[in-house]
Formats: C-alpha cells, sequence, structure tokens
C-alpha cells in the first residue's frame, strides 16, 4: 500500500512540474532590450579642434528615441568636481551627436545617459585633448 502510494506521488509531482513549466523558456527569448552604440570621431584631437560623439540606440534593430539624453563630461583634474551635463534632443530618430572642442590639454571623460524604454543606460569613454 505504502509504495502505490510513493509512486502515485511521484507521477502527480512529475506531471504538475511539467504542466508548469510548459512555455516558459520561449516567453524569457521574446524580451528585447534597447541597444546603445557610441562613437567619437577621434581618440586623440589638438585644442581648439572639433570632436563629434555620436550615440545610436536601437530595439531590434530599429532605432528608437530615449526619453531624455545627455552627455556628461569632465577634465581629469575635475574628477570630483563639476561636470559639464549638456542634455541633448535627437539629431534624428534615435540618434544623438555633440561636437564640441576643447581648450585645455589632457585627458577628458565621457558619459552617455539616456533613458529609454524604462532602463537606464550609461558608459564611460575617455579620449585626449593635446597642444
Amino acid at each position: 500500500m505504502g509504495r502505490k502510494l510513493f509512486m502515485l506521488s511521484f507521477i502527480f509531482i512529475v506531471m504538475l512540474m511539467t504542466g508548469c513549466s510548459s512555455n516558459t523558456d520561449e516567453s524569457l527569448t521574446d524580451i528585447a532590450f534597447p541597444e546603445v552604440e557610441f562613437s567619437m570621431s577621434a581618440d586623440t584631437v589638438k585644442a581648439g579642434e572639433d570632436i563629434t560623439f555620436t550615440t545610436t540606440i536601437t530595439l531590434s534593430g530599429k532605432r528608437i528615441n530615449a526619453d531624455d539624453f545627455e552627455y556628461e563630461i569632465w577634465h581629469e583634474e575635475n574628477e570630483e568636481g563639476n561636470h559639464d551635463t549638456i542634455p541633448l534632443e535627437n539629431k534624428e530618430k534615435g540618434v544623438y551627436e555633440l561636437t564640441k572642442s576643447f581648450d585645455k590639454p589632457g585627458t577628458y571623460y565621457i558619459y552617455y545617459h539616456a533613458n529609454a524604454e524604462s532602463l537606464h543606460f550609461m558608459n564611460k569613454y575617455s579620449f585626449t585633448v593635446t597642444e
């Protein structure tokens, strides 16, 4: 009697687990997250010359606009100080571009901050300004 009860319980549990786990893997593969691509026109520029920063946001291969977007830029000597934040509107759908020059030689850092699809994206890059 105990052996039959054990077997029935085991079969019931296996059937229950099989029924509950159908389609969970398929639904996870349907989730798409935005992708952000950043580029600079150069890694090194001379003081006073323009450098262009471009960020493109896509979702499933199609460009999407961010809810808000800004670049944060600072000189290496100003790591703990004030950073310049530059909010931008899209140049074209999903593309944010800033052209700027810098007078002071040294290493600079730039973050992009993008809010899209209820997520925040940011990444830090560096570039050098020479005399």
